[in-house]
């Protein structure tokens, strides 16, 4: 996943591996700040999602002033009601 800014900042990348756990060794060498994780499918789900909401998203948004817009895609793991509502907080 990946993510840019109204302003043409680039947010830290976030993989997502197809399997059960992460090794250390397919970290090495990635790229700084890029946050990784695991699931059987290889897609992004519920919980990756959150994980990349809460520990990308959110921090970046926090530090900046006035009102922000996310704009994502229609995929249902992508719409939690209660990262909706963590993000109504931040106003």
């Amino acid at each position: 996943m990946f993510a840019a800014t109204g302003d043409g900042k680039m947010l830290p990348c976030y993989v997502v591996y197809k399997a059960k756990n992460i090794y250390s060794t397919w970290v090495e060498g990635g790229t700084k700040y890029t946050r990784y994780n695991a699931t059987l499918s290889g897609w992004f789900d519920n919980v990756t999602f959150t994980d990349w909401l809460k520990a990308v998203v959110i921090p970046y948004l926090q530090r900046l002033d006035g009102d922000k817009v996310l704009i994502g895609d229609n995929l249902s793991s992508h719409l939690l009601l209660k990262m909706l509502a963590q993000c109504q907080i931040m106003k």
